[in-house]
């Protein structure tokens, strides 16, 4: 896995939930690199730019900066990444039906 400068669950697939961009060493209390986590996929978002599955992991729906948790799953038309948690939180999401589960490991 490549040196990346924010803390986050890592999926399978390269996709991940940022928990804290600008220092890899923080993370949530108790939690260190290379422990399992499984988060809960409860919502999604979509415009013409970005999109993302919002998550929870454990008790927790927003980043410590206040975003919602989210992977972001497109990217298009001049939009970055980081503006799927970003409008995610500033213009709401839709909550899914039928909630899944995605294992992940912290890093």
């Amino acid at each position: 896995m490549k040196k990346v400068n924010y803390s986050a669950v890592f999926f399978p697939d390269g996709s991940h939930m940022t928990w804290y961009y600008g220092d890899s060493s923080v993370k949530p209390s108790g939690v260190k690199s290379g422990d399992k986590a499984r988060v809960k996929v409860i919502g999604k978002y979509s415009d013409d730019q970005v999109a993302c599955w919002v998550v929870q992991w454990k008790d927790y729906k927003n980043q410590p900066s206040g975003k919602v948790l989210h992977i972001t799953s497109k990217v298009q038309n001049g939009g970055k990444p980081y503006q799927s948690g970003q409008r995610a939180s500033q213009n709401g999401y839709k909550k899914i039906d039928k909630p899944f589960y995605i294992d992940g490991v912290w890093n």
